[in-house]
């Protein structure tokens, strides 16, 4: 047989007809179709790590400040005994540095790799708030219950489930967040504040749309870091319970 014919057979016993392509063409589209939400699930999931790890490196420097200040937690609130108010990002930063090495005079108030979660939308502001309970409210009486005093971690009955620092930012009733409405998750910009931002998380026992809230980024859940240092994920049932928000005075 001639050396062309050959050829020409083995081309043909090779090829694929159109049937067979268009067969796996529609097998790959079928994998895609299954992977791919699979895959965004694996991503989300590794940025809810991400966040939580982050949270566990601020809780670290937690310990280390409050070790540092015989107990003593920052003060968030300037009305008490005359302390200026001092924002958490600001009060740990010898241990979680708050904000970039300063290229400029003025980008101070860009928060750090360190502050920001992975997905929180606004990339200049920290995402992480601290318990607002450590300088208002009484778990004794109601969360209004004047102004207490700087608090000290012997009165926390229960530090592994007592919240300390939060994502937060969100400027209404956690059980209406959205995660479309980003302009509404972000801190207050406060001059009076250290480093302008006013890092407090007003959990569920201080009602008001206006004041910083949990943020639910994490397909519902949030992240957290309690007072013993050990990190939580959350969804919000787990948040609605004034024992982990508010010390008995």
């Amino acid at each position: 047989m001639p050396l062309t014919k050959i050829r020409k057979k083995l081309f043909v016993l090779d090829s694929f007809t159109l049937i067979e392509l268009l067969v796996v063409v529609a097998i790959i589209a079928v994998l895609v179709a299954i992977l791919l939400p699979a895959l965004s699930s694996a991503r989300e999931s590794a940025r809810t790590i991400q966040c939580a790890a982050k949270l566990y490196h601020i809780g670290q420097g937690f310990q280390m400040y409050l070790s540092d200040w015989n107990g003593y937690f920052p003060n968030m609130d300037y009305t008490i005994n005359g302390y200026h108010p001092e924002t958490i990002n600001a009060a740990l930063h010898p241990y979680v540095p708050a904000y970039p090495p300063r290229e400029h005079p003025t980008n101070w108030w860009n928060a750090s790799e360190y502050w920001l979660c992975p997905k929180a939308p606004y990339r200049a502001c920290p995402s992480y708030g601290v318990n607002m309970g450590f300088s208002r409210g009484n778990l004794n009486t109601h969360p209004w219950d004047g102004v207490g005093r700087r608090t000290k971690l012997s009165q926390i009955p229960d530090p592994s489930n007592f919240l300390a620092i939060i994502e937060g930012g969100w400027h209404g009733n956690i059980t209406d967040w959205d995660p479309e409405i980003t302009y509404w998750d972000r801190f207050h910009w406060n001059d009076n504040y250290r480093l302008c931002w006013d890092t407090s998380v007003w959990g569920p026992p201080f009602d008001g749309p206006s004041r910083s809230k949990v943020s639910l980024r994490h397909n519902f859940h949030a992240c957290a870091v309690m007072v013993d240092g050990h990190t939580v994920i959350w969804d919000i049932a787990e948040y609605i319970d004034n024992n982990r928000w508010l010390v008995p005075r």
